[in-house]
């Protein structure tokens, strides 16, 4: 289990490989855009976003690395979609 101190943010092992993954393939995302490698992320925010995603929307790990590897080969939403925060909130719209 991964938590900040205050427990307001926080993700199961799961969860944390899910958002390692989300990043991993963020980072191919800018090398293929010829960007410099991205700043790692505060995996404990990403790995909330994964769980509620997962218990809030009803989402599965697979589902949400599955969404993001197809949503991450689109021209215009690669640019846009970048983190788990952002994958949730236009998860519809996608």
């Amino acid at each position: 289990m991964i938590y900040r101190t205050n427990l307001q943010k926080w993700g199961s092992a799961d969860d944390l490989k899910c958002a390692e993954w989300l990043f991993s393939r963020k980072c191919e995302v800018f090398k293929e855009l010829g960007l410099q490698e991205p700043k790692e992320p505060n995996f404990t925010e990403w790995a909330n976003d994964v769980r509620l995603m997962v218990n809030q929307d009803g989402r599965t790990h697979k589902e949400i690395c599955q969404f993001y590897k197809r949503v991450s080969q689109d021209a215009f939403w690669k640019k846009n979609v970048q983190c788990p925060k952002t994958l949730r909130t236009q998860w519809d719209d996608l």
